[in-house]
């Protein structure tokens, strides 16, 4: 019998082959014959007797539970194809080949593999005889052997230089992309029409000069200066540019303003507009949306619950390869793109190239892990053409590393910014403060609502229990142990109770964690910030006099009386916070926070120095993907547990939300009802029988106390 060979089912391998080739060339452009090769060689194996027959039984229906395998085989095919020249460089294409369905390994243990040295995976037989191949095929590979040029290739793969393993990444990124899209086409996915940068520019210019085009206060005046600075700066030339602004200016506008200018007046053919933390994308997102067209803008992070959509397909495939025009990202999904070795994140590198990156809160970046991000980003911006437009009020200094942004903004403007928006005075308190103290002060102060943040929860249930015994004061808690639904409705009674207070109502208290300084919109009239960061501390004041109805409101900083453990790495930023703080307190003036910068930058070069901890950047110098990617942690990874709505006395409507959640297993809504214990936490829970063993949906249930929060104790 005789059997077409198949890439998949439905699709001939032949017109996959060559598809594929094209579009990984296209991909990477930069070394396109090469890259054609790849994408010839990738699916090789297919034209195993093996493979033909399997794949043509599941065609005609029969049931097959597996198929053998195809990746290898196009590996070591491109290494015969070049016997006199099968030196590393070689290899390390065919390891790209050899990956292309599972995840880049560590380059020694991938080589000897692929030198027939591992004995737990055996290489196949690759005796052709009985191998049936399309002379349409052999004649591309041919000529594609012919264009290849080594020369360009050992330029494109300097020895022991880390540009190396992001470039093969890159390429590794291509061939998925590639290999997937055309899979997709062959079932009728074609992409998506979207704006072009200048409609969606005029789009947002339209929107926000409609809607502020008369301000009413000096705020909104200087609000509306700096949107135009931002747009006049959209004209710079490419490369890293910097936008320092203080908080409340209205960066979020401004800057993606700018950056769509810049995309425009550029031909960058997308926005990627990242953060730090989710807690400030979820509204820059809806509000993107909104002005821009939700079909241009795509959102992407873990936590994200997806609109109902008739395109659910449509969506898949946008996100798996970053397709739309504008993305709103998280840092952590940024750097899984560019240091990560699964090929499902990789598939997205070739979106990078030609864009428009924002870091907001760029100092959100971890200091351990800086030098690396810098590097890695700056190879963006070399090889593939890439902005990079960092925006903060704390802008860190990068120039030790060799990175010297333009400075967006005249430093005259940004003075005026900063001056025109200080609305608060930094205070620091000489003697550690007890709770009473602080109650006391807070009474004595008359103030209508005060915001109290501490670093740890431990701390925040203490003061939480202090200000309960105030009376006439309505006092809140707001910590990450509270579930993000739970916080969501709680976060909308302190404000109704803030803006209550302003009229006269009752005065409030909020008592909470850093949890609360990012990415929520809060305006109360004084503050205490326990010691910490520097830019944890501007944040914190961000919350503080946020509409300016005051002339400046007092933010005091402090030591707590009693000792708390320390947050792991929070030790160093507030040591380097209280030698910035030698220089005075006014904690936005540029001597502090350059001092501030460079303090932490020091760190971070010490940490790169030191022998125990893992060095990203040397691991990168020898290939060592898999080990980078496994060690890359920008954020700390916790354990989830659910914690049901009704413990904390939720709406019928949230309720059902979640009813409907555990009914479809949709663990994109269960998160929202999950909090996340830190290793430590989570096995002490367990050790306490606070979480249950048994699991639903995959998910620990919290069956200890829950007052305001998850709290670990003997469950009774």
């Amino acid at each position: 019998m005789t059997f077409t060979p198949l890439a998949r089912p439905n699709q001939p391998l032949l017109p996959h082959l060559l598809g594929v080739g094209h579009h990984t060339s296209r991909l990477c452009s930069s070394q396109s014959d090469w890259a054609r090769l790849i994408g010839l060689l990738h699916d090789y194996g297919k034209y195993r007797p093996e493979w033909v027959e399997g794949i043509n039984a599941i065609a005609n229906g029969e049931n097959r539970d597996r198929l053998p395998h195809h990746a290898v085989e196009g590996a070591l095919y491109l290494i015969e194809l070049f016997p006199d020249r099968s030196h590393f460089k070689v290899r390390a294409l065919a390891l790209l080949i050899a990956a292309h369905h599972g995840g880049l390994g560590d380059l020694k243990p991938s080589m000897d593999w692929l030198a027939g040295k591992d004995s737990a995976r055996p290489l196949p037989d690759m005796d052709r005889c009985q191998w049936k191949i399309d002379d349409k095929y052999l004649v591309e590979v041919k000529k594609t052997i012919a264009a290849v040029n080594y020369s360009d290739l050992d330029n494109w793969m300097p020895n022991q230089d880390y540009r190396t393993a992001q470039r093969l990444r890159f390429l590794y990124g291509a061939l998925i992309a590639a290999d997937r899209q055309d899979a997709a086409m062959s079932d009728g996915w074609k992409p998506a029409a979207y704006s072009s940068m200048t409609i969606l520019a005029d789009k947002l210019a339209t929107w926000y000069e409609g809607k502020f085009s008369q301000p009413k206060n000096p705020l909104d005046i200087l609000r509306g200066d700096f949107y135009v600075e931002c747009r006049k700066a959209a004209k710079l030339e490419p490369g890293w540019l910097s936008v320092r602004g203080p908080c409340g200016i209205s960066k979020t506008w401004s800057v993606m303003q700018m950056a769509l200018d810049h995309a425009a007046e550029w031909d960058k053919q997308k926005v990627i507009y990242c953060v730090p933390w989710t807690a400030i994308l979820g509204q820059s997102y809806s509000q993107y949306q909104d002005v821009l067209g939700a079909d241009n803008v795509l959102g992407h992070w873990s936590t994200l619950v997806d609109p109902d959509t008739k395109y659910p397909e449509q969506l898949r495939n946008s996100r798996q390869w970053w397709e739309t025009p504008v993305i709103a990202t998280t840092m952590v999904q940024l750097f899984d793109v560019l240091l990560g070795s699964r090929a499902r994140t990789a598939q997205r590198m070739p979106s990078l190239q030609n864009a428009v990156i924002v870091l907001d809160e760029v100092q959100g970046l971890p200091n351990e892990l800086l030098i690396t991000c810098i590097r890695v980003l700056d190879q963006l911006v070399q090889d593939h053409g890439v902005t990079i437009i960092l925006s903060t009020a704390t802008m860190p200094d990068y120039a030790p590393l060799g990175i010297n942004p333009i400075e967006a903004l005249p430093q005259a403007k940004v003075d005026e910014y900063f001056a025109g928006t200080k609305r608060v005075e930094y205070r620091w308190a000489e003697e550690p403060l007890t709770w009473e103290t602080v109650a006391a002060e807070i009474v004595q102060s008359q103030k209508s609502s005060t915001l109290i943040v501490t670093n740890t929860v431990a701390a925040c249930d203490d003061v939480y229990t202090a200000m309960q015994s105030l009376p006439n004061y309505r006092v809140y808690k707001y910590t990450a142990s509270m579930s993000p639904a739970h916080r969501g409705v709680v976060l909308a009674e302190i404000k109704a109770a803030v803006d209550e207070a302003k009229e006269g109502g009752n005065p409030v208290i909020i008592c909470a964690t850093s949890a609360i300084e990012t990415g929520v919109d809060l305006d109360c009239t004084q503050g205490y910030r326990e010691l910490s960061g520097l830019e944890s501390i501007v944040q914190f004041a961000g919350r503080i006099n946020r509409n300016k109805k005051d002339s400046e409101s007092p933010v005091t900083i402090f030591k707590t009386a009693k000792d708390y453990p320390v947050p792991p790495g929070s030790d160093r930023r507030t040591t380097r916070t209280l030698q910035a703080m030698a220089m005075g307190t006014d904690l936005q003036s540029p001597d502090v926070l350059t001092l501030y910068s460079k303090l932490l930058l020091q760190d971070a070069i010490s940490s790169q120095q030191n022998p125990n901890v893992y060095n990203y950047l040397e691991g990168l110098k020898k290939l060592e993907w898999d080990t980078v990617s496994q060690k890359w942690q920008m954020i700390s990874p916790t354990t989830p547990v659910l914690v049901n709505p009704l413990r904390w006395g939720a709406s019928s409507s949230i309720l059902a939300e979640y009813d409907e959640a555990m009914s479809k297993a949709n663990y994109r809504v269960l998160q929202r009802h999950c909090v996340g214990l830190y290793k430590g936490k989570y096995q002490k829970a367990k050790d306490t029988q606070c979480v249950s063993d048994s699991q639903i949906k995959g998910l620990g249930e919290w069956v200890g106390t829950y007052d305001m929060g998850v709290v670990i104790n003997a469950n009774p």
